[in-house]
C-alpha cells in the first residue's frame, strides 16, 4: 500500500489531503506534517489523517513512498531535498 505524507496545512496543503481523499486514497495511507499544533488538531479532525511534528522521523518510515510539499516558497529547498535524500518521490509546486 503506497502512504503520502503532506507537507504544510494551510490552503494549500489541505487542498492536497482533499485531493488525495477524493481519489480513493484512504484517510489512514496519509499523514500530515506541519510545524503548528493547531494545523495538525483541525486535519485530524477534520480529514482523520495521521499527523506528526516530526518530519525527519516520518521519512524515514518505508511506508511513506510520496512526498507533497506545501509551505511557503523560501521553505521549498529545505524539505524538497530531504524528501530526495529520504529517496521518497516528491512534488512540489512553485
Amino acid at each position: 500500500m503506497m502512504n503520502y505524507l503532506v507537507v504544510g496545512q494551510g490552503s494549500m496543503g489541505k487542498r492536497r489531503v482533499r485531493c488525495l481523499l477524493a481519489n480513493d486514497v484512504l484517510p489512514d495511507q496519509i499523514t500530515v506534517f506541519d510545524t503548528r499544533e493547531d494545523r495538525l488538531q483541525e486535519s485530524k479532525e477534520k480529514y482523520g489523517v495521521n499527523v506528526t511534528a516530526d518530519y525527519d522521523g516520518v521519512l524515514r518510515q518505508a511506508s511513506i513512498r510520496a512526498v507533497f510539499i506545501s509551505v511557503p516558497g523560501f521553505l521549498h529547498m529545505h524539505y524538497c531535498l530531504a524528501a530526495a535524500r529520504a529517496g521518497k518521490h516528491w512534488f512540489c509546486e512553485v
